[in-house]
């Protein structure tokens, strides 16, 4: 038996369903360009030249970045309590 909203075709069917894949996959793939521009943050940041100018450009960016995985983090969480899971639950338990 499958979990409810766990890619059940009756319970995810219709613009709801669609929307919550779509969201999923979205967030998935923004995610993973985030984590990149955080790495090559904190690498610059680790590595870089001591150039003040340079370095608080470099900290922006990583400002920016974090604020776009709060909104990614929001849009999962949109999407499991779409699928009836208890928001801020762990997916993986």
């Amino acid at each position: 038996m499958s979990q409810p909203g766990k890619h059940d075709p009756d319970l995810n069917s219709g613009p709801e369903g669609l929307a919550q894949e779509v969201v999923r996959a979205a967030a998935h793939d923004f995610n993973n360009a985030l984590t990149t521009i955080r790495g090559r943050v904190q690498l610059l940041l680790e590595e870089g030249p001591e150039n003040p100018s340079w370095r608080s450009d470099v900290e922006e960016i990583g400002k920016a970045a974090r604020r776009a995985e709060l909104v990614v983090h929001r849009l999962v969480e949109w999407a499991r309590v779409q699928d009836g899971e208890v928001a801020g639950q762990d997916p993986t338990d």
